[in-house]
């Protein structure tokens, strides 16, 4: 079975992709769009994303939910303390 089923094919070629899993087993830093999403911040994700971000958004908050560790993601505190 292939772990991006149901996942766009855009999404699964995107920049996103690439930044959230360098972020999850790496915390490389994954650009203010990203990190906004991770915080769970929709007005910030809204303000710093492009179109294309955007349009991505469905396919990235379900790749975080469903791959990357959960203490790398939720809110600020958790997103700061996986920076560090």
């Amino acid at each position: 079975m292939d772990p991006l089923e149901g996942y766009s094919e855009e999404f699964k070629k995107s920049w996103a992709k690439e930044a959230l899993d360098s972020w999850g087993h790496d915390g490389f830093y994954p650009g203010g769009f990203l990190l906004a999403v991770l915080e769970n911040n929709l007005f910030g994700a809204y303000r710093e994303g492009s179109r294309e971000s955007i349009r991505l958004l469905p396919d990235i908050i379900m790749y975080i939910y469903n791959h990357l560790p959960c203490d790398c993601w939720g809110n600020t505190k958790k997103v700061s303390i996986w920076k560090a």
